[in-house]
C-alpha cells in the first residue's frame, strides 16, 4: 500500500492535473473541469474521466505505454498537448502530472493615425452570439492606458470589444469582433480610435467661393446654450480652416469681422 495525502491506496498510479494559478503564474494549483482520456497504443481510450480538482486514481492497469490526451480544457485554460507516458510493473504507487497554461490577451486602443496608444477610453468586452449579435458582458470595463491591457484566463471563444466612452477629442469606433484563440501564445486585439475632424469654410453667399480676411470664433456653450468660453479664432485665408480631434459638443461659430463690407457679422451654432 501507498500513502496519498496520508490515506492508504491501492497498488497502481494518479493523474495529476494542474495548471499556473490565475493569481500567481509560479504557483500551481489543481483543475477542475478539464476532459481527459487515457488511451493505449492503439488509441483507445480505455479510461475517461472529467477533472473534480483532485488527482485521479485508476486500480490494477496493466503495465506498458499509454498516451493522457486532454479532451476539453477547462475554460481560460489552453489545450495541453499529449503525454506519452509508461506504466511500470512496480509495487509502488507511480504518478504523472499534466499541466494547462491559461490563455493571454491584450486589449491595445490606438489613433486610427499616427497608431499610438490612447489612454482614458471605456471599454467593455462582449461574447459574440453565433450570428455575430452582442452577447453577454464578459467581465468587467476596461479603463485603457498608453499600456496594453492584459486579460489572462479569458475562456476560448468569440467576441466583441465594444468602446463604450471615447476619449477627449476622438469619435466612438464601431465594435471590433475578435477571437480567442486555443493557444499559449499571446494574442492582441487592437481597436482604432478616429480623431473628430471639423472644417469650417467661410465662402461667398452668391459665387460660393472661400473668403479670406473673415475675423471667426468658435465658443463653447453653457447649459443654457450660450457662449462660455473661446475654443478658437483664427482669420480665414481663402481656404477651409481645418480643427483636429475637437472634442463632441455643442458650439456656436462666430463671426467677429467680416472681410468687407457686404459680408455682415453673423453667428451659427454648431454641434460635433
Amino acid at each position: 500500500m501507498s500513502l496519498l495525502d496520508g490515506n492508504p491506496v491501492p497498488q497502481g498510479w494518479y493523474v495529476d492535473k494542474t495548471g499556473p494559478s490565475l493569481v500567481d503564474a509560479t504557483v500551481t494549483c489543481e483543475l477542475a473541469g478539464a476532459k481527459l482520456e487515457l488511451r493505449n497504443a492503439d488509441n483507445v481510450a480505455v479510461y475517461a474521466w472529467v477533472t473534480d480538482g483532485t488527482p485521479y486514481i485508476i486500480e490494477d492497469i496493466a503495465p506498458g505505454w499509454y498516451t493522457l490526451v486532454e479532451v476539453e480544457a477547462p475554460d481560460g485554460y489552453v489545450t495541453a498537448a499529449p503525454i506519452a507516458i509508461e506504466v511500470k510493473d512496480i509495487s509502488t504507487l507511480q504518478s504523472f502530472s499534466m499541466y494547462d497554461e491559461d490563455t493571454e490577451l491584450k486589449v491595445r486602443k490606438v489613433d486610427a493615425q499616427t497608431k499610438e496608444s490612447v489612454a482614458g477610453v471605456t471599454l467593455q468586452i462582449y461574447h459574440a452570439n453565433a450570428d455575430g449579435s452582442r452577447g453577454a458582458k464578459y467581465g468587467g470595463t476596461i479603463v485603457t492606458s498608453l499600456e496594453d491591457y492584459v486579460l489572462r484566463g479569458i475562456p476560448v471563444g468569440n467576441y466583441l470589444l465594444v468602446e463604450e466612452k471615447a476619449s477627449t477629442g476622438y469619435a466612438v469606433a464601431d465594435p471590433v469582433a475578435f477571437e480567442v484563440k486555443n493557444t499559449a501564445s499571446t494574442q492582441t486585439v487592437v481597436m482604432y480610435d478616429p480623431g473628430i475632424r471639423v472644417e469650417i469654410s467661410k465662402k461667398d453667399i452668391t459665387t460660393h467661393e472661400e473668403i479670406a480676411g473673415a475675423q471667426l470664433k468658435i465658443w463653447t456653450t453653457n447649459a443654457a446654450g450660450n457662449k462660455d468660453k473661446i475654443y478658437a479664432s483664427w482669420t480665414t485665408d481663402g481656404t477651409p480652416y481645418m480643427i483636429e480631434k475637437m472634442p463632441a459638443g455643442k458650439y456656436i461659430l462666430e463671426e467677429s469681422v467680416a472681410a468687407g463690407e457686404s459680408h455682415p457679422l453673423s453667428m451659427w451654432h454648431m454641434s460635433r
